[in-house]
């Protein structure tokens, strides 16, 4: 169960860190701390030439802060003394964050809160600015919640080269909140409250946030790296893998999380986030959330030559993309919640691959450096493949045309079985429904003598591998440019444009006098031609300008300035002109769905800078992509809704958006689940990260089940889940599974600070819209669940019934178990009361239909009977018991009401070998418990 914020104190910890802090005074160590008058409030770290231990391999230490690795500077770099202020943040940017009634601390000289790293980073580009500096960070446009806060920045990139403020690097964060060293020593406990002179924690900040610098500093003069707020840094969370490097700026892109390292701690965290190594909070901090115990500090120090963790490196570094595009803003011009864009990056000599997701929470670039010789990707009819060739159109000789997944920028390369293969196309078998690719042995120019000799060949492909041997399709002709949904028709435009009728063999040249606006004199050559993915027969291709008076553009105009479409009987259906501020299009291609076209633009310097979808219909286009030379895209758009019901797509089933939460993506993803088999289901699981890991519902063999947990899912979460989705929209439902909220019985609302479901999920469009139409309980419009499960959401570790299968099996964590500070409560105190008359109501509605409802007392660590805590989060043993009491009682009253406890006063039989951390079982142990469920099932469904 995760408590974000209550973190506490590990009381094994104390011991540790607290030498950190002692030494953050005392360490020796050759760094030099400087202070000058054009470098205002920051403190010069020395760190040209020097190196140090980045992250520790003890006991204390968290997976991902190991393995520890050596890292190197060959630059010297400033960074803020103090955390960035509240008054600083309004100077600089016109916004306070911060309310006037906010319990967390308020004033000019307390650090500032509630910013994302988004808004970090949009005062470091204001700081730069006020003093003619240049800015770090570009992007293209932002989105705002309606409290001002910012959870996107399109097209965010960053440039490290310059000298400008920004969030530092962790490495940089690190090496200056150690002292310019690799020390991190340990003490005796009892030499634990020497901390207090040196941070803000749990263990004496009374739940609240302090001025800055009202502790000591470290030993480089730089006060509260550690405790007060968590601070943002530049780097994306990622595996360290032990290895040295030179310059570290992180991970190159983020994970399905998209979470940012955080570090120091804060005052609602315990001394084990003090630590210097440590890397996050509870759980994950994406990029976009704004929570009450995170802040920031500023770096400036130009990096010219960044490194990546776990990237292999290269002898080039490839030219910046930008992306013009957020998420969304392809949705709204072309109708569809998908799409996915493959492109190549030039640099040098060097073409590499490039993937946007525009359906992800946020889009970035995925660039496959690995194989530098790219040409022509196209991607699956499914979206998940993509296939490309080894030589460009106008070539012969060999080549190869390489398939590979999307997923990963380590996925495998898988080439076709073929002594040359040319340009490949995706097509599907309308009468078998194989996948297929179309390619061809040569790419020369089909004015050639040899151009007949060349041939066309289908390839069936299964789960992204060739199946079979190639087909044969055309023996007298390289038909490279496409072929048409129904099989019909197959182009090639290299120098003339060709089209051919596959079912009698008729071969016809397209765009010729007069149809194709010229006289008799005018070029008929063409390029870049691409085959309409329907049944009609259409190309669209560029051709190479006309000095005369055109019929078809009503003057003359240059090479590519306009994008044509034909069709077999040589009728020119549609024309289009470049952008006015570009001089041409270059490397046209039809999407996957009619409508949509997408292609490159070159500028007046001859550089094709930039991506365009072009909607074919409506005669408009929308920038999406920039570089220095970006070359030959491919737009792949999922399903286009047809809407008859006039739902808002816009909003229906994102419940991810806006992103101000890690645990809204598991709980979009879970949502996405139950309404794929909501009529199917007749056992639903619901609750926090103790239901997520702790049930299997593989194990469920007698029904249809899902696992619908998601971490920090409080009492009014599921409660809302139940009352509001499985009740209503669960016709066959038999049983709900929930765990006991032992710890969101303590609090108002039964909900962390009050404000979690409420600020997060409850904000989202998805659940607002949801709630707008009394969450479909008076009518379920026909289709709607169809068209939210169409609605992308973040990739979750799992498998289809929800279940999070890689919670490995670690042990109970030792004989002193973690102990987080609670507020003492107990069943006589007015929340609990609510709380626990809400809970009553929830059976009461659950009952009423018929369903039974499950609550279990999860098994935690056996040692919290040698603590205070009943369970890891509280409450005391004491109250823990006399609640169990109460809701053991209320079986007798309620008979569709059931209570298995398995924690049994932690005198259960699950042992190491069943749990992943204190209070998680991992895989095995889930298996056990719900394989025990099963059975209690089979007794309460028979009566």
């Amino acid at each position: 169960m995760k408590i974000i914020g209550r973190a506490g104190y590990y009381r094994y910890a104390l011991a540790a860190v607290a030498v950190f802090l002692l030494t953050c005074v005392s360490m020796s160590n050759n760094t030099v701390q400087i202070t000058d008058s054009f470098h205002p409030g920051m403190k010069k770290i020395a760190s040209k030439g020097k190196s140090f231990k980045q992250g520790w391999n003890d006991t204390l230490a968290s997976q991902d802060e190991k393995p520890g690795m050596q890292c190197s500077f060959t630059y010297d770099y400033w960074i803020d003394s103090i955390e960035v202020t509240q008054k600083s943040f309004y100077d600089y940017t016109g916004r306070m964050p911060v309310a006037d009634t906010s319990p967390y601390g308020v004033g000019d000289n307390y650090p500032v809160y509630y910013v994302s790293w988004f808004d970090a980073v949009l005062y470091c580009n204001a700081r730069s600015k006020a003093e003619n500096l240049d800015t770090v960070y570009m992007y293209y446009g932002s989105k705002v919640l309606t409290n001002g806060s910012v959870y996107e920045l399109a097209g965010i990139s960053y440039d490290l080269s310059r000298d400008g403020y920004r969030l530092p690097t962790e490495s940089e964060w690190e090496f200056a909140a150690r002292g310019g060293t690799s020390i991190l020593l340990f003490v005796k406990s009892g030499d634990s409250s020497q901390a207090q002179n040196y941070a803000w924690f749990t263990g004496n900040s009374s739940g609240t946030s302090h001025p800055a610098a009202t502790k000591l500093s470290n030993s480089l003069g730089l006060y509260d790296m550690a405790g007060n707020v968590f601070e943002w840094t530049n780097d994306w969370m990622g595996s360290y893998n032990g290895q040295s490097i030179i310059n570290s700026a992180g991970t190159l892109l983020p994970d399905a999380s998209y979470e940012k390292v955080i570090k120091g701690g804060a005052f609602l965290y315990g001394m084990i986030y003090l630590r210097p190594t440590h890397r996050t909070a509870t759980y994950s901090t994406i990029l976009s959330s704004a929570n009450e115990y995170v802040g920031f500090r500023c770096v400036r120090g130009a990096i010219s030559n960044a490194q990546y963790l776990n990237s292999k490196s290269e002898d080039f570094t490839p030219n910046a993309v930008n992306i013009l595009s957020g998420n969304g803003d392809l949705k709204s011009f072309t109708g569809a919640v998908e799409s996915k864009l493959v492109f190549i990056n030039v640099t040098g000599e060097n073409r590499t691959l490039c993937v946007v997701d525009f359906s992800s929470t946020f889009p970035f670039v995925k660039e496959y450096t690995d194989d530098k010789n790219v040409y022509m990707p196209t991607i699956s009819p499914d979206g998940r493949y993509v296939a490309y060739c080894s030589r460009n159109e106008g070539l012969s000789g060999t080549s190869k045309v390489t398939i590979r997944s999307l997923d990963s920028l380590g996925s495998p390369m898988v080439n076709l079985d073929a002594d040359s293969a040319y340009i490949p196309h995706w097509w599907v078998n309308r009468t078998s429904g194989d996948t297929c690719i179309i390619y061809t042995n040569s790419a020369i120019v089909n004015s050639s003598s040899l151009w007949k000799s060349t041939k066309t060949y289908r390839q069936k492909i299964s789960g992204g591998k060739p199946s079979g041997v190639p087909e044969e399709l055309i023996a007298d002709g390289s038909y490279h440019d496409g072929i048409s949904a129904d099989g019909r028709y197959i182009v090639t435009a290299y120098s003339s444009l060709m089209m051919r009728k596959l079912e009698t063999g008729e071969e016809r040249q397209l765009f010729l006098s007069p149809y194709n606006g010229k006289d008799a004199n005018g070029s008929t050559q063409v390029c870049n031609t691409s085959m309409a993915p329907d049944t009609t027969g259409r190309c669209l291709f560029l051709d190479f300008g006309y000095s005369g008076t055109s019929t078809l553009t009503g003057g003359s105009y240059g090479i590519h300035q306009y994008m044509f479409v034909s069709d077999f009987t040589d009728s020119v259906l549609n024309v289009l002109r470049c952008p006015s501020d570009e001089d041409s299009w270059d490397f046209p291609k039809w999407t996957n769905q009619p409508q949509f076209a997408i292609s490159c633009c070159q500028n007046s310097a001859a550089q094709t800078h930039a991506i365009y979808v072009v909607d074919l219909k409506n005669q408009s286009y929308k920038s999406i992509i920039t570089g220095v030379e970006v070359q030959q895209p491919y737009l792949w758009i999922g399903e286009i809704s047809s809407n008859p019901l006039n739902l808002d797509l816009d909003s229906l089933g994102l419940y991810n958006d806006p992103p101000v939460e890690y645990s809204q993506g598991v709980f979009a993803s879970k949502m996405n689940l139950f309404w794929a088999r909501h009529d199917s289901l007749d056992v639903i699981f619901t609750g926090c990260s103790l239901i997520q890991a702790g049930i299997d519902c593989k194990v469920l063999k007698k029904y249809k089940a899902i696992n619908m947990g998601f971490s920090s899912c409080c009492l009014m979460g599921f409660t809302t889940i139940i009352c509001n989705y499985l009740l209503p929209h669960a016709p066959l439902l038999k049983v709900v599974g929930i765990y006991i909220p032992f710890y969101y019985f303590g609090l108002p609302m039964g909900e962390y600070t009050t404000t979690w479901w409420s600020n997060s999920i409850g904000k989202s469009k998805g659940f607002i819209y949801d709630k707008n139409h009394n969450f479909w309980k008076d009518s379920l419009p026909k289709g709607l669940d169809k068209l939210i499960v169409n609605v992308p959401c973040p990739a979750q570790e799992g498998d289809s019934l929800g279940d999070i299968v890689t919670w490995g099996c670690s042990g109970w964590g030792g004989s002193d178990p973690d102990a987080p500070d609670f507020t003492p409560w107990t069943v006589d105190d007015s929340i609990y009361k609510q709380n626990y008359a809400s809970f009553v109501e929830l059976i009461k509605e659950v009952s009423a239909k018929k369903v039974h409802l499950v609550a279990i007392n999860f098994p935690e660590s056996p040692y919290y009977k040698n603590t205070d805590h009943y369970l890891r989060y509280g409450p005391s043993w004491e109250t823990g018991r006399a609640v169990l009491a109460q809701i053991k009682a209320l079986e007798k009253d309620y008979p569709y009401f059931h209570v298995y406890d398995a924690y049994q006063d932690g005198n259960h039989d699950y042992t190491d070998a069943d749990a992943h951390d204190y209070n998680h079982l991992c895989f095995d142990g889930s298996a056990k418990l719900t394989t025990r469920l099963d059975s209690l099932f089979t007794v309460i469904l028979k009566k």
